[in-house]
């Protein structure tokens, strides 16, 4: 059981006997255990009458009064391992024992007493509402810039990690949330992270603007059709064998797999029966934890160093790796884990790649990858139905762009919808001769054409601006 520590938190109690401490209030200029402490919540607290004490791991039940039941003794001043029977007014503070005190020792190592992992598990905050934060890294760099790793719980939805970064005037928040949210994309200062699957039905960047550039996109396009066709069967073949290499590789990888962990649980140390982790285990300058020398061969030439390992509260494993492919490149790897979705976020070096995020939803996707050399830039693509009136009418689009800007507007024609009647749509423009588009839509001209004046013509339209 971890124990949550909160400054300046002292109450009273009366008389508790050797029963649950039920709180008076704080003492003048104390905050109270509910003001530090959610309800439930396991706490280290010190118990004085002035005469003896007893300290230990409680549990905080909120309420009018609240009471702080007495979970674990960890130790009394009479030396017995059991609640102390107080008679009288008793003061009840938060703090930590000695016993679960981290203390350097004179080669200025951490040793780290009935637990196997680093973490600072129990020291959060709530954000907002049902909204947790639990601090895994922090520190300063030599420059004075500020970093910082968190765990964000959203209660009853998802777990992140965050990394923040403060260099005294920019300050950046990068959230890595599980799967099930949000698709699994990053979200960064620039958005929420787009991943190449997103590009797939975006025309490539080029000049669409003149009838001869048109025709010659639908050329090239026609001859791209047979070649993506036959690449279409070549790669299902490649496929095929892939997969069966694939099971192949898997069953391999299994078993492989199986000996590393017989091998991992066979060395890693056994620190519930009080072993001392020093040597490569270090805090080296007080903010920085590393584990340098231990590593892991994943497979052949490609190696793991673990940074930082933990388990959350509720049970969700978190984990940040160094992964190096030998003669290739490092990445950074980021594992999530919470009993159901397994997410691995890769942050590879710039020479793989293209220096692209590897996350659950895919191969992250940079500006570079938009269809426009200006990325703010949107489209739209819609129809509609004219009546071939001879006249005017007004077409609007589906959603209106910035105001005071003008977008560009392409349309093209069908033959009426009822008995093949045609008409030529064009722009209607004002007295200057400039077109009738603004961004909440556009004025069009019909000829009466041939036949039926009411029959209506079906019209596709592609427009292009700033939202």
């Amino acid at each position: 059981m971890i124990g949550g520590l909160a400054n300046f938190v002292l109450e009273t109690a009366t008389s508790p006997g050797t029963g649950a401490f039920i709180l008076n209030g704080p003492e003048t200029g104390r905050r109270p255990f509910s003001a530090a402490f959610r309800s439930g919540q396991a706490v280290f607290y010190f118990a004085d009458d002035g005469s003896n004490a007893e300290w230990g791991l409680g549990t905080l039940t909120i309420g009018t009064p609240s009471t702080l039941a007495r979970t674990t003794i960890l130790g009394t001043t009479s030396g017995a391992m059991q609640a102390l029977n107080f008679t009288g007014t008793v003061e009840v503070y938060n703090e930590i024992p000695a016993e679960r005190m981290p203390i350097l020792d004179e080669s200025g190592d951490l040793t780290i007493l009935n637990g196997h992992q680093f973490s600072t598990v129990g020291l959060y905050t709530e954000v907002s509402g049902g909204v947790y934060d639990t601090n895994l890294i922090k520190g300063t760099a030599p420059n004075g810039t500020i970093y910082q790793i968190v765990l964000r719980e959203y209660a009853g939805s998802h777990y992140s990690m965050l990394h923040y970064i403060y260099d005294g005037t920019n300050f950046h928040i990068y959230e890595m949330p599980q799967t099930p949210y949000n698709g699994g994309r990053l979200i960064c200062p620039a958005g929420t992270g787009a991943v190449l699957s997103d590009l797939a039905k975006y025309q490539p960047a080029g000049d669409y603007a003149t009838a001869q550039s048109l025709a010659a996109e639908a050329q090239t396009r026609a001859g791209a059709d047979g070649t993506l066709q036959t690449n279409i069967n070549n790669e299902a073949a490649t496929r095929i064998n892939a997969d069966n290499a694939l099971q192949t590789n898997i069953a391999t990888e299994t078993q492989a797999r199986i000996a590393a962990d017989n091998a991992l649980n066979s060395t890693k140390a056994n620190v519930a029966g009080g072993n001392n982790l020093t040597g490569p285990q270090a805090i080296t300058d007080g903010n920085q934890f590393t584990t340098t020398g231990r590593y892991s061969e994943v497979t052949g030439n490609t190696y793991d160093t673990d940074l930082i390992k933990g388990t959350s509260p509720n049970g969700t494993i978190f984990q940040i790796a160094m992964r190096e492919y030998a003669g290739s490149h490092y990445s950074m790897l980021h594992y999530i884990f919470d009993g159901t979705n397994f997410s691995i976020y890769e942050m590879p070096q710039t020479a793989y790649n293209g220096g692209r995020l590897q996350c659950p939803a895919g191969t992250g996707a940079v500006l570079s990858d938009l269809p426009f050399s200006d990325p703010n830039l949107k489209m739209q693509i819609f129809s509609a139905s004219v009546a071939k009136s001879g006249g005017q009418a007004r077409v609007n689009f589906p959603t209106a762009f910035k105001a005071g800007t003008v977008p560009f507007v392409f349309m093209t024609s069908t033959r009426s919808l009822n008995r093949g009647y045609a008409c030529i749509p064009m722009f209607q423009d004002d007295a200057s001769g400039n077109p009738l588009i603004d961004n909440q839509g556009f004025t069009i001209y019909t000829t009466t054409g041939s036949g039926d004046n009411n029959d209506a013509q079906y019209t596709q339209y592609l427009a292009i601006g700033y939202f």
